[in-house]
């Protein structure tokens, strides 16, 4: 099984209010492909996420929850170490322990570098 992008052995926080769980997230397009445990599956992009969580980035329709079929808006943090770098005086600045953001399935933060040529946002209406 062959996918654009693999998450692996992450704490899934789902947005459902339920317990966060271990598991796989596989992404294909935009979209969430499947949610489990995949340890055969192989992607284009592979992400460990062991010892990290992922969460849901927004609450919007179709959006905000992980799970196949949602929208692969997916923030993966270090919860023991997530933290606001910014201020009143130096607003422009990451958060600390963020180590991945796909926005509609691309990658657009990696490890604390920004890919600015990504563009994989859309307006919301």
């Amino acid at each position: 099984m062959s996918t654009d992008v693999l998450i692996r052995n992450g704490m899934i926080m789902g947005g459902t209010g339920k317990p966060a769980f271990r598991g796989d997230v596989m992404v294909r397009g935009e979209r969430i492909e499947d949610v489990g445990l995949f340890p055969n599956a192989q992607a284009s992009t592979m992400i460990d996420a062991d010892g990290l969580q992922y969460e849901k980035q927004m609450c919007l329709k179709d959006r905000g929850i992980v799970r196949k079929g949602a929208f692969a808006d997916i923030t993966i943090f270090d919860l023991k170490t997530v933290n606001n770098g910014a201020s009143f005086n130096t607003p422009f600045q990451f958060s600390e322990g963020i180590h991945y953001v796909l926005v509609n399935g691309e990658v657009t933060l990696e490890k604390g570098e920004y890919h600015a040529s990504a563009l994989a946002g859309k307006v919301i209406r």
